[in-house]
């Protein structure tokens, strides 16, 4: 707290996790703006990010700026969702690749998989749980069934064990391996809370599609 009130800011912006312990304390500093869902509600609203766009829109007076972002990311998701939806063979598994485990995402509580699964047209792999993310051991990843797999990895201790995954006959046998059909994503899983990233994901998304 000391050093935040050093910078002597205008106005804070905290996530909804952070705030529930220190907004009082922050509040007195500057005026304070929570931003994030706080209830399982809001994180299965896949529309919520534009709230907290709207939000920091309205500090600089921007919202009419805000609202053509939004629209010229709908146009985008829209031209995406066609080619996507159409696809015959479309179940997406997406996976996070850390240090000594991977993580499968689930369907909803979080905007990428929302945006993906939702947005997007992508249906969900065999193993993606519809709202727990979970901890997959590479024997069951042959049950996943995906057609396509999206996958984040780790910074740290994610590279030593994504490369130790792709050794691994279990890995090399997968049909979305053997078709080269694997994106390696630049931390979708930050960029969906904004406009600016989850415009890059759709191009992205519709670039890989269109190989």
């Amino acid at each position: 707290m000391e050093k935040i009130l050093e910078i002597n800011p205008d106005v804070i912006l905290v996530d909804d996790y952070t705030a529930s312990e220190v907004y009082d304390d922050l509040e007195k500093i500057a005026p304070t703006i929570v931003l994030g869902a706080s209830s399982d509600e809001e994180r299965n609203d896949p529309d919520f990010w534009q709230q907290d766009l709207m939000k920091i829109a309205k500090i600089f007076d921007k919202e009419d700026v805000a609202e053509e972002k939004i629209s010229e990311l709908e146009e985008k998701v829209a031209s995406a969702n066609e080619t996507i939806s159409d696809m015959e063979n479309n179940k997406l598994a997406f996976l996070r690749i850390r240090e000594k485990i991977i993580q499968i995402y689930p369907e909803t509580t979080h905007p990428m998989v929302s945006m993906l699964y939702n947005d997007l047209g992508f249906e969900p792999s065999a193993l993606t749980d519809p709202e727990e993310r979970g901890d997959l051991s590479m024997e069951v990843i042959p049950e996943m069934g995906a057609d396509h797999i999206f996958l984040q990895v780790d910074s740290s201790g994610g590279p030593e064990n994504y490369s130790s995954i792709q050794d691994s006959n279990l890995w090399k046998d997968l049909d979305a391996v053997e078709n080269e059909n694997v994106l390696k994503t630049d931390f979708w899983i930050y960029k969906a809370w904004g406009a600016i990233g989850r415009t890059q994901m759709v191009e992205e998304a519709k670039e890989y599609v269109n190989q």
